[in-house]
C-alpha cells in the first residue's frame, strides 16, 4: 500500500520536468484516496467494537491534521525539503506495516480458523 507512495514522492522529489511532478502529484492522489478506504476498512476489522467508532473518527481526525501540518510546514521550507520530509511517512508507515497483525476474514480466507479465532 506504501510503496505507490514512495515512488510518487522519489518522482516529485527527483522530477526534471512538470510531467514527473504530475506524474507524483497524481499517483499520491490515486494511493491517498486508496488508503483512504482500506484503512478504515482494516481498523475495523481489527478493533474491538468498543473503540471501532473511536478509532474511525480518530484516523479522519489525523489525516486532517497532517494536511494542516504539511501546510505549516510548507510555509517555510523548500518544495524539495517538503518533499523529503513527506517521503519518510511512508518509508514509517511500510515498516510498521510489517508488523500488523492480519484481520480474522482475511485469516477465515485463508483457511486458518486457528488463527482467526485467537485474532479476536
Amino acid at each position: 500500500m506504501d510503496v505507490p507512495f514512495i515512488v510518487a514522492w522519489l518522482a516529485i522529489i527527483f522530477a526534471k520536468s512538470a510531467g514527473w511532478l504530475y506524474f507524483g502529484r497524481f499517483v499520491i492522489g490515486v494511493s491517498t484516496g486508496s488508503f483512504c478506504v482500506v484503512a478504515p476498512m482494516y481498523i475495523s476489522e481489527i478493533a474491538e467494537t468498543s473503540i471501532r467508532g473511536t478509532l474511525g473518527t480518530l484516523f479522519q481526525l489525523l489525516l486532517t491534521f497532517g494536511i494542516l501540518l504539511v501546510y505549516l510546514i510548507g510555509a517555510v521550507v523548500s518544495w524539495t525539503t517538503l518533499s523529503v520530509l513527506c517521503l519518510t511517512v511512508p518509508i514509517a508507515l511500510f515498516i510498521g506495516m510489517l508488523m500488523l497483525p492480519e484481520t480474522p476474514t482475511y485469516l477465515l480466507k485463508k483457511g486458518r480458523r486457528g488463527d482467526a479465532a485467537l485474532s479476536l
